[in-house]
């Protein structure tokens, strides 16, 4: 309960410290009991942590352990009808969320690095956790594409190398 308030409160100061006169407010909403998500999301899901909604999506909190592109997209389903792991088009929704003008085409102006960055790390404590699998995979199938929640700007990694992982539902 302590961690969950400490979590809600340190996203409420972001909230504020990040607004400026032309930036988005940011839509990061705790998904909590009374939420219109909560009683959707399975146990399994909520089993994860804090469950925050961003960019029209319930995103978890960071999985314990880094994982395989494919072992994260097995995991992120085994939570439930509806829980996957997040596409690159995810990502740029949530950037946009929290300031990037249009981060398709290049233009970061206004994204708040840090406060994705902490979004992503967990708690207060932990080590923050910089790229996370999406489920976007090349042609091939050899390679999937990784957010780094510093740049919000994605790379290309060879699936069976260890990364952080969210899911969404």
């Amino acid at each position: 309960m302590i961690r969950r308030l400490l979590f809600i409160s340190f996203l409420g100061v972001l909230c504020l410290l990040g607004r400026s006169a032309n930036a988005m407010p940011f839509n990061i909403i705790p998904v909590e009991p009374g939420h219109p998500w909560y009683e959707k999301l399975t146990p399994q899901f909520k089993a994860l942590g804090t469950v925050v909604e961003a960019a029209g999506l319930a995103w978890s909190e960071r999985v314990p352990k880094e994982l395989k592109q494919a072992d994260a997209s097995v995991f992120c389903s085994s939570l439930g009808e509806g829980a996957r792991l997040p596409t690159r088009e995810d990502y740029l929704r949530l950037t946009r969320t929290v300031g990037a003008k249009t981060p398709e085409i290049g233009d970061f102006d206004g994204y708040q690095g840090r406060f994705l960055a902490y979004l992503f790390s967990g708690m207060p404590g932990q080590k923050v956790a910089v790229k996370y699998w999406s489920s976007s995979t090349s042609k091939d199938g050899k390679w999937a594409r990784l957010f780094d929640t510093r740049t919000g700007r994605f790379t290309w990694a060879e699936r069976g190398a260890l990364f952080s992982v969210r899911c969404v539902y």
